[in-house]
């Protein structure tokens, strides 16, 4: 028994701390996918992979923030539908947006990203301002 509640100790030390490690990145600021989306294409440094797959045109965006990367991906030649939208370090994910699970229109609901990757959309894209 006393090797249990040892063991249970240990669990919720870990557990608290990795509750912990989940509001690491905070503050946070809420943008539109429609606005992060437009950021990530239009960087000077985003790098862009375009797939054609039975005549559906698939794009694959990266761009790296420094701690975060970003990764969006659409669908249509013109980007009508957001497929996804992933932002990570290279210790966690720090967001994952999945457009297929929301109904409606995706390009207008709010997510919240890291305020340091916020900051520098502010900054760098008169679009969002």
């Amino acid at each position: 028994m006393n090797n249990f509640m040892e063991q249970f100790k240990n669990f919720t030390k870990h557990l608290g701390e990795e509750v912990k490690e989940i509001f690491k990145h905070e503050p946070v600021e809420k943008i539109s996918v429609r606005d992060l989306s437009s950021f990530i294409i239009s960087h000077p440094n985003t790098r862009k992979i375009e797939q054609e797959m039975l005549h559906l045109t698939f794009n694959t965006y990266h761009l790296n923030i420094n701690p975060y990367h970003l990764r969006l991906e659409t669908k249509g030649k013109n980007n009508e539908q957001v497929l996804e939208i992933t932002i990570w370090t290279t210790e966690q994910t720090v967001l994952s947006f999945d457009g297929y699970e929301h109904e409606g229109n995706v390009s207008t609901e709010e997510i919240q990203i890291p305020k340091s990757i916020y900051e520098k959309l502010m900054g760098s894209d008169s679009m969002l301002h």
